[in-house]
């Protein structure tokens, strides 16, 4: 078997849309207005599919687990983190809240760090199965229920494996989470 082509049929987005900061203790159990009813950690799972679209177009399934910190910036804005073990943190995600669901903040809207990787905003980059990769959420939103919440999200996602071979392609998936 070809081994770049397994490297690339493996690199469906676990989606590191995040990095690890340090866990808030929670408020009430959920359903809030987002004003300290949120905060907390969640064990959470992500399950989706991806769709290579260069530089073959081989899919698949995609799942992660990961730990998932949710931190009320306001009464209107939390920011979630997430650490994908083993790979390191990448970033941070703020959902502007109303009841219990919300929709990212600034989707659509991509920085750039001085090398030009997309970064922030609804872009996050990191490693995943070794390779350098940036996720970036078109379409993303949160809802809570209680000590659960579900956060469905589509996107692309770009990349280069130690080898050097850029791949990309899109996904869809919904992490779930359970708070801790």
């Amino acid at each position: 078997m070809n081994t770049s082509k397994l490297s690339l049929v493996s690199l469906g987005p676990i989606l590191l849309v995040a990095g690890c900061v340090s866990s808030s203790s929670g408020g009430g159990s959920g359903g809030g207005d987002g004003g300290g009813t949120f905060a907390g950690t969640y064990n959470a799972t992500f399950a989706g599919t991806y769709q290579n679209t260069s530089p073959n177009t081989e899919s698949g399934s995609s799942s992660s687990t990961a730990v998932i910190t949710v931190t009320d910036l306001s009464a209107t804005e939390i920011e979630l983190s997430w650490q994908v073990a083993p790979n390191p943190p990448s970033g941070n995600a703020v959902f502007v809240i109303s009841g219990s669901t919300g929709t990212l903040a600034d989707a659509g809207t991509n920085a750039a760090d001085a090398g030009g990787t997309a970064v922030g905003g609804s872009c996050f980059t990191g490693l995943v199965n070794g390779n350098t990769q940036t996720s970036c959420c078109t379409t993303c939103s949160i809802s809570f229920s209680g000590d659960t919440f579900s956060q469905p999200n589509a996107g692309y996602y770009t990349g280069k494996t130690p080898a050097g071979i850029a791949y990309q392609g899109t996904y869809v998936g919904t992490w779930t989470g359970t708070r801790q």
